[in-house]
């Protein structure tokens, strides 16, 4: 009798069921992009196979990388189907300020990190008048976004500029956006935020901005390190939950180097917004939220044992 050792690796691939060399080839596209990418060169047959992983999560750091993944995109169209590749995107991170990229043309996007900047220039974003600049790119710049209902779960990104004009246009022009992803967003985070000004101005604008967000049911904010007096705290939690009647957890977190400097009754003030409202949880951070990187925020999304899992996980503990 043969043994395994006879064949060479082709054969002995051949005398699996094509079921399990189907999900053996999956599992290796998932194990990482150097993989999805080799076996998108191997065949037709397993390019259609890893393509879709390979597109299931992306980060975009910058407006070249950015641009290339836009001619990418346009380039893979086949058919005459030129939205196909863009819904395989479940995962996004757009770090840079601003880009010719908006998030609405990618419908299945299930986690998306975004800058301030960027979803204030997605929210007022033109598609005819991108699309006269950019003719070569009309994949991307349709008149008409696709549809979608897919629930989103948003993380804003803390950068360099400056992030209280774009929250405040965004709030005080809310009739004149295109909220489309807005409004699919039903977990929002502001837990990245940990600079102190941009703390604060989040926390002055994040409640008039509640809205645009229709289908919001878990806000996370971070506290400032200089303890909020108690009857700010309280105007806080009462106007998001007054705004946002749909909210079922509003998740304030508090980092370490916060907790180290807020006094005992700073502390006793906290745990009892809990008490007043069960649906405020209080919440220490994790680690240093700032310094998180595109890598880890992906890898917790694909797997999903994201900051909200883990969130939910201790709100139960905690109530």
């Amino acid at each position: 009798m043969a043994s395994v050792g006879d064949y060479d690796k082709g054969s002995v691939l051949s005398l699996l069921p094509p079921e399990l060399i189907l999900k053996i080839l999956d599992l290796a596209a998932a194990s990482s992009k150097t993989s999805a990418l080799a076996l998108c060169l191997v065949s037709s047959w397993t390019y259609k196979l890893a393509w879709p992983r390979l597109l299931s999560t992306v980060t975009l750091a910058g407006g070249l990388q950015t641009r290339e993944f836009m001619l990418m995109l346009l380039y893979s169209c086949k058919d005459g189907d030129n939205t196909a590749s863009a819904a395989l995107v479940r995962h996004l991170w757009l770090a840079q300020e601003t880009s010719d990229l908006n998030p609405v043309y990618f419908p299945a996007i299930s986690d998306l990190a975004i800058t301030p900047e960027h979803i204030y220039y997605a929210a007022y974003w033109d598609a005819r008048d991108s699309r006269s600049d950019n003719s070569h790119l009309g994949y991307i710049f349709l008149d008409d976004p696709p549809q979608s209902r897919t629930p989103l779960r948003m993380t804003l990104l803390p950068t360099s500029s400056d992030t209280a004009y774009y929250m405040k246009r965004l709030a005080r022009d809310a009739d004149l956006v295109f909220p489309t992803v807005l409004a699919r967003t039903t977990h929002l985070s502001y837990a990245l935020f940990v600079d102190e000004a941009a703390v604060r101005v989040v926390f002055d604008w994040a409640v008039p901005l509640l809205p645009l967000f229709t289908s919001l049911t878990h806000l996370a904010m971070s506290l400032p390190e200089a303890a909020c007096p108690q009857e700010r705290l309280q105007q806080f939690c009462a106007n998001a939950l007054a705004r946002r009647p749909t909210l079922q957890a509003l998740i304030l977190v508090v980092s370490a180097s916060a907790r180290a400097k807020y006094t005992g009754m700073d502390i006793a003030s906290l745990d009892s917004l809990h008490e007043r409202w069960p649906r405020v949880y209080i919440m220490d951070a994790e680690g240093s939220p700032g310094d998180i990187s595109a890598d880890a925020w992906l890898e917790d999304a694909r797997t999903g044992d994201d900051f909200w899992a883990r969130a939910a996980r201790r709100c139960a503990m905690a109530s």
